[in-house]
């Protein structure tokens, strides 16, 4: 009966959010499963950005994911977000699933998940996904 499968409730951000912190944890909270939640190895959790290029790539059994409350996934991505970008986020179907062997549904589209990031100005970790502004003189 699929009335009563998984769904999706919440998102955190929200869906079409801006001026999302380039440090933020993603969060997902699903309605309708019967018991709490596992991860499920093999399955993938993705960010992209606005253009296509692929973000962030792991396995939902590492540790940058987390459940809590036995509903809430909790997403630490590899790298700080894009500064002044925006992102979409893929999660497999079946990625978490309950005892009764329910799954989540999955987030296949890029227009399902977005927001933006927070412009870049001042001090911050900079690495290759982040194109923030650092003050720099020489002596």
């Amino acid at each position: 009966n699929n009335a009563d499968k998984p769904r999706i409730a919440v998102l955190t951000p929200n869906d079409g959010k801006t001026n999302v912190l380039a440090s933020a944890n993603l969060s997902v909270k699903y309605a309708r499963f019967d018991a709490s939640i596992t991860k499920v190895t093999g399955k993938r959790f993705k960010i992209f950005l606005e253009d296509g290029r692929e973000h962030t790539n792991f396995n939902v059994s590492v540790a940058q994911v987390s459940i809590t409350g036995g509903d809430t996934v909790t997403i630490n991505p590899n790298n700080h977000l894009v500064y002044g970008k925006t992102h979409y986020v893929h999660i497999d179907a079946g990625a978490f699933k309950d005892s009764t062997g329910e799954k989540n549904e999955g987030i296949n589209t890029n227009h399902r998940w977005n927001f933006t990031v927070q412009s870049g100005s001042g001090p911050c970790a900079c690495d290759d996904f982040d194109n923030c502004d650092v003050d720099a003189s020489l002596q």
